[in-house]
């Protein structure tokens, strides 16, 4: 289990990458669901976020998740109609991120019996997390404790052919699923060492593997970071430390191209795992955990990619032959898996909850 001075959650400000510790994410989740409790919403309500890949968007998932309601993110930060189906659960409330616009949560709510449609859905703001914990220690209050993705009450909305509300009971058991098949890997992440995964992932909640994904990782108390660009995957998965990469036709694609140009000649660098040990060394300290990017390595600890998409026909120029198709349209063709397969990279295909 991660303990609660170890990063968890990382993420990029500016040029620097910056990490949330568990205490941290924690107390921002108690925090988050209070906030809404207060709003007495009824359990099983539908709760919408804006999703942007980074903590604060995890934290409002597992916000929501907690106590009981339905977390409905939507994607890009705006009201995710590009690409959503106009049967999409209407949302009772809006979890505002710490420093979103309130003008972007007007309107996003579809109208329901109880509220007519020029009336907004109400919505509370998650707290800063350096505020809130700012606060909490001059109450001489202690910390609240992580909660258990496992254990979440809450379920989320899916999108599909249409859009469907899966339960926590499902989400719980796709998420172990996952589980099972990397572990039936040889090079199975973490394994070695009993290290905790390092997982780089540019995913969609939304969708059913990436919210299968994003609860495995979060399970797995994974040092996990959100990548939002997806051809930037392949630029960040030379970490030198047991990993998983996530992503679709065009993340795995970019992270093929990487592997090339490294069996090109290209020199690696050093990876995280001296990277992560001074962070750890910080948190002891006391300090915040910062510093610079973390520089790219060899692929020889990467392990398991995991494939967001579905099988299909068509290599990643379009010509026929076997290839996997990802939900950004760019196809891995057979080239790329025997690539995976030199490297030796797993690759895994998440099931639908």
């Amino acid at each position: 289990m991660v303990r609660p001075e170890q990063p968890l959650l990382f993420y990029l400000d500016g040029p620097d990458m910056r990490w949330r510790s568990a205490a941290t994410i924690a107390e921002q989740v108690d925090s988050g669901r209070r906030a809404l409790d207060a709003l007495g919403l009824a359990r099983g309500a539908v709760v919408a976020y804006s999703w942007q890949a980074g903590p604060d968007a995890v934290v409002a998932d597992l916000a929501i998740r907690s106590g009981g309601w339905t977390a409905r993110p939507l994607a890009g930060g705006g009201t995710g109609e590009a690409g959503e189906a106009g049967d999409a659960p209407s949302a009772a409330a809006r979890l505002l991120l710490p420093f979103e616009d309130p003008a972007t949560a007007e309107g996003l709510a579809a109208p329901s019996p109880d509220r007519p449609a020029a009336q907004p859905a109400p919505s509370v703001r998650l707290p800063r997390p350096e505020t809130e914990l700012s606060a909490r220690r001059d109450r001489g209050e202690t910390g609240a404790p992580l909660p258990a993705v496992a254990e979440l009450p809450g379920g989320a909305c899916i999108r599909g052919p249409e859009w469907r509300v899966a339960s926590a009971e499902e989400l719980a058991a796709a998420a172990r699923r996952l589980a099972g098949l990397l572990a039936d890997r040889e090079a199975s992440p973490g394994r070695r060492r009993r290290e905790r995964p390092v997982v780089v992932a540019c995913l969609d909640p939304t969708t059913p593997d990436g919210r299968t994904v994003l609860d495995w990782a979060l399970a797995a108390d994974a040092a996990l970071y959100l990548e939002p660009d997806a051809w930037a995957l392949g630029t960040i998965t030379g970490w030198c430390r047991p990993m998983v990469v996530a992503g679709d036709g065009r993340g795995l694609a970019s992270l093929a191209a990487e592997m090339r140009r490294r069996e090109g000649g290209a020199r690696p660098l050093r990876g995280l795992r001296r990277w992560l040990r001074g962070v750890d060394e910080r948190a002891r300290g006391g300090a915040r955990g910062s510093g610079d990017r973390p520089p790219a390595g060899r692929f020889g600890r990467l392990r398991v990619a995991i494939f967001l998409g579905s099988r299909g026909s068509g290599g990643l120029d379009g010509s026929g032959g076997p290839g996997w198709s990802g939900n950004g349209g760019a196809r891995l063709g057979a080239d790329d898996l025997a690539l995976f397969a030199r490297h030796g990279v797993a690759l895994v295909v998440p099931e639908d909850p």
